[in-house]
């Protein structure tokens, strides 16, 4: 099983410059053969 955790530095308001770089990332793990990806509390609270 491998799990990934990914974070950026949100911006605050901007939800396509926060969204963006996550479907980057989801992309990335899912290429991985990911079984889970784990994204920090911020990232919502920062939308």
């Amino acid at each position: 099983m491998l799990i990934s955790i990914a974070q950026i530095r949100p911006i605050k308001g901007d939800i396509s410059a926060n969204i963006d770089p996550h479907r980057i990332l989801i992309g990335l793990a899912s290429s991985m053969k990911s079984s889970a990806i784990f994204f920090s509390r911020a990232f919502v609270n920062k939308l």
